[in-house]
């Protein structure tokens, strides 16, 4: 095993019987001698006893190579000045403690004459903490409060930050511990929090790592102003770190078990780059979760950094460590020269010590990166023979060999068949065949390095290297995925950067039957036609497979832009199943930055399709070609999604015209009496079966603000039977007069025409003339017809004079008038020509209204103009514009009532 520390032993001074047990040890580098002599380096180790008193002792630094032992030569004795939590602040230059119940300040290093600074604001303190490098001190008092202070360097003493409640139960606080300037480790007994120390927000550890702990102490970090925290528990013990960035708990590294038959450390110190973790009978050296040594001193229970490697570098001792032994005895750990311990750990083979080791003192321990490299190249061959395949993988990744040597390792059915085991340079001595459990961990570990391989950032040759083989890479993945089962299988082959060989790929799917995953496959690599003839495929197999492939095969079809795929592949859906089959052209799920089928070529191949199996519908089945093309046009007209060409919208009209005469056609063929059968309905609610559900959609396609279809070029294809389509059609047209004749006198429904000329005069179509245009149209019926109208009855009249009442505002007196027969009784039109009389009234005096109200604006206005003509405003020589300051001598000026100011026109402000 390496040796990271010696021990040296220390000679404690045997004169001095003062200190029976040590509870606290400290270590100043501020020691008389360095007053006088700024580079001396003989440190000052105080020693705290049960009693509270602190007792002074005076060493030297061990040496490179020395192997004498240390002396401890007693100075002094501070009686009643030791706490547990006393800190030796050397970059301030004083001793913090607490002292009848205070913070107490003193200066370093301590003198007889002790000049001791209480903080009055602190009475009542139990616990504090501080963090030397970023200025920071924490105290906590037992009225629940939490103290903070920052070191001024400028004036040499603490200022107050802030002053924060303790959260939760204060009684449960036992310790607490400065990691920043801003956050402090709070230790309850039965949990661990972060507190910030300027929101007083608290922050939970991770999840695993909430459970009591038996103590905290402090590590340093990667930045010299925020340490790392090692909690212990009764098993193990585990770093964190704050993560500013995400503001949360984060472990570093892996947790440290304790031996089991050691129990729970008694002390842990961090000494950069080791962790020394004391037991009753020996110290184990920590790095990384690795022990590298352990050492056999029993009954260390109190351990000080006399000299810290941070201090190491501008001194010429080694970095080391006091450790307490017993009552009063001691001994000393001189850390070895890092550049040994590498060189060591490479000659004994322990490459992952190493490696931790470059990674803890990259300065110290830096080797060039080819060197690096094949370190890690050496533990991946390390771990793979010792079955440590995810490990080991991971290493390989980090030494950045060529992938096909990592390939080389595992068995050849691996490889494509396009590439031999040979091509590949293979790893010297590399281990026995893997088979069984041990290849199938292996795969997964393979799996893992190939993802993360194929994730690496590669820019200019790398970028080329890693496309030449690509293919190997991703078919290899793609076999490993498929030997351990693993659930990402389906996402790696819909992914469009895999470039699997497409033969090798079909085959070792096909005969693994990974179905979807092929299926995925062959969408991601654009083999549309092989994608789909799988899935008929599927469709013939027993049993079939979890999914339906039918379903499948349309949701296939509905992201698939290829118009001769989509027509060859979904006819036979169509025949069979024409509801499931029509919604793959109904319910589209092709981006729309994509070219999608055209609409007019659907029509064409839904006309074309024989159904054989019709679905259950009473009112519009999907019997036929037609009807799947009237329901699919039906569809995408309403839905309103994309453009719909105005053809297609003619288009579907006529489809609903032959399907009407088709109908119509049946029904002559079961009544052999056609001359007698009555076909159409006048009114197309009352129309009933196929026929009538034809007809109401027709007539609610036609009526229909989405509509486009042009009613010239339909008109003359409408049957002259269907009165309300032929109405709906001249009404788009225009031909007012026209449609009301049908209203009147075919359909016989004047509450319809009355709502017609509504809506007509409501959206502008036409003009008030259509209201009198009803009148004259209801008067005066077609002459054409086999019976003449004769004098109205009072039936007649009572419908026409209501009708007037209701439109006297719209209706020309006159010719209304003149439509009536002679010898209407004046009584039948007295209240029209009463409300005539009262709108002619109300028009004229709101006429008079109007003139009056002009007459009174017009007075107004002329006091108003006469009220300014006769002001003046007296504008001299020296007047200057209130804008721009500048004299108005020239150009168009105004005068501002408001403001009672001049400025120029130009410089007027903007309204």
């Amino acid at each position: 095993m390496t040796t990271a520390y010696d021990v040296l032993e220390v000679e404690n001074d045997r004169s001095y019987r003062g200190c029976k047990k040590i509870d606290r040890l400290l270590v100043s580098l501020k020691s008389s001698s360095s007053l006088t002599n700024p580079f001396a380096t003989a440190p000052t180790v105080l020693a705290g006893d049960a009693s509270g008193n602190v007792h002074a002792f005076s060493t030297a630094l061990p040496t490179t190579s020395s192997t004498d032992s240390l002396s401890l030569h007693f100075q002094q004795q501070f009686k009643k000045f030791s706490h547990d939590c006393a800190h030796v602040l050397d970059s301030w230059g004083v001793f913090a403690t607490i002292a009848d119940a205070k913070l107490v300040l003193a200066p370093l290093p301590l003198s007889k004459d002790l000049a001791t600074t209480p903080i009055d604001e602190t009475k009542g303190a139990i616990a504090l903490s501080a963090h030397e490098s970023a200025g920071a001190l924490v105290c906590l008092t037992k009225q629940q409060s939490l103290h903070v202070y920052d070191w001024s360097v400028k004036n040499g003493k603490l200022l107050a930050r802030s002053t924060h409640d303790v959260p939760d139960k204060p009684s449960a606080l036992q310790s607490v511990l400065c990691i920043s300037s801003d956050v402090a480790v709070l230790i309850y007994k039965r949990k661990t929090t972060l507190f910030h120390l300027d929101t007083g927000r608290s922050l939970e550890l991770p999840v695993g790592c909430r459970e009591p702990v038996l103590q905290a102490v402090r590590i340093p970090g990667p930045l010299p102003t925020q340490d790392d925290f090692f909690v212990v528990w009764r098993t193990h013990g585990v770093l964190l770190r704050f993560d500013r960035a995400q503001h949360s708990v984060v472990t570093v590294g892996q947790p440290v078990q304790w031996a089991p038959s050691a129990g729970p450390p008694r002390a842990v110190l961090g000494h950069h780059p080791f962790l020394l973790v004391a037991y009753a009978e020996h110290i184990d050296v920590v790095l990384a979760s690795l022990v590298v040594q352990s050492l056999s001193i029993k009954s260390g229970h109190l351990l000080v950094s006399l000299l810290a490697h941070a201090q190491a570098t501008s001194m010429t001792s080694p970095p080391s460590v006091l450790v307490a032994t017993g009552p009063a005895s001691f001994v000393a750990l001189r850390m070895a020269p890092l550049t040994e311990q590498l060189q060591s750990h490479l000659a004994a083979e322990r490459y992952a010590e190493a490696i931790t080791l470059c990674r803890a003192c990259p300065i110290e321990c830096h080797v060039p990166d080819t060197e690096l490299q094949s370190i890690h190249l050496r533990l991946a061959m390390q771990l793979f023979a010792q079955r440590a395949f995810n490990t080991a993988m991971e290493s390989f990744l980090e030494s950045k060999v060529a992938v096909e040597q990592v390939l080389a390792l595992f068995p050849t059915e691996l490889l494509p068949r396009s590439r031999h085991r040979l091509e590949f340079t293979e790893l010297a001595a590399a281990p026995a065949a893997l088979s069984g459990d041990e290849l199938s961990a292996a795969l997964h570990g393979l799996v893992q390095y190939l993802q993360a391989y194929r994730a690496l950032p590669r820019t200019g040759l790398a970028k080329v290297q890693f496309a030449q083989v690509a293919s190997v890479v991703d078919t290899v993945l793609l076999k490993a995925l498929v030997l351990t089962q693993d659930p990402s299988l389906e996402t790696f082959c819909s992914a469009t950067s895999n470039a699997a060989d497409i033969g090798e790929t079909e085959v070792f799917l096909r005969a693994h039957a990974r179905w979807p995953a092929l299926l995925a496959f062959y969408k991601a690599q654009a083999l549309h036609r092989k994608g789909l003839e799988l899935l008929e495929e599927l469709q013939t197999m027993d049993p079939k497979p979890h999914k339906d492939p039918q379903a499948q095969m349309v949701a296939y079809l509905k992201t698939l832009g290829d118009e001769p795929l989509v027509c060859e592949f979904s006819r036979p859906l169509l025949q069979a199943s024409p509801a499931l089959g029509l919604s793959i052209f109904t319910h589209r799920l092709v981006p729309p930055t994509e070219p999608d089928v055209d609409p007019a070529l659907v029509v064409a191949h839904l006309k074309s399709i024989e159904v054989t199996a019709p679905a259950a519908d009473d009112d519009l089945p999907l019997e036929d070609g037609r009807a799947l093309a009237i329901a699919y046009l039906t569809q995408i007209v309403y839905a309103n999604a994309r453009p719909v060409a105005a053809a297609l919208h003619d288009e579907l009209v006529y489809l609903l015209l032959d399907a009407i005469a088709h109908q119509v056609a049946q029904l002559h063929k079961k009544k052999r009496e056609a001359q007698s059968l009555i076909v159409f309905h006048t009114r197309v609610r009352m129309q009933k079966g196929r026929l009538g559900a034809l007809r109401r959609q027709l007539l609610a396609f036609l009526q229909s603000p989405l509509s486009q279809h042009h009613p010239e070029r339909l008109l003359s294809r409408t049957p002259v039977e269907m009165i309300e389509e032929r109405a709906v059609l001249l009404a788009n047209m225009g031909r007012h007069e026209e449609v009301l004749r049908l209203y009147l006198h075919e359909i016989k429904d004047a509450a319809l025409a009355e709502d017609y000329c509504n809506d007509v005069y409501a959206s502008k179509v036409g003009d008030a003339s259509i209201y009198t245009l009803f009148l004259q149209t209801y008067m005066r019926p077609p002459t054409t017809k086999a019976f003449r109208l004769g004098p109205l009855s009072s039936i007649g009249l009572a419908f026409v004079g209501k009708f007037m009442l209701r439109h006297a505002a719209t209706i020309d007196v006159a010719t209304a008038l003149e439509l009536l027969p002679p010898a209407t009784e004046a009584s039948a039109l007295s209240a029209y020509l009463q409300r005539v009389v009262e709108l002619k009234l109300e028009a004229r005096r709101n006429a008079q209204v109007q003139a009056q109200l002009l007459k009174i604006e017009n007075l107004h206005v002329r006091a108003a103009l006469h009220a300014a003509q006769q002001e003046s405003v007296d504008i001299g020589a020296q007047a200057a514009c209130s804008v721009c300051g500048r004299k108005l001598e020239r150009g168009a000026f105004l005068f501002d009532k408001d403001e009672g100011t001049l400025m120029h026109y130009a410089c007027q402000p903007a309204p």
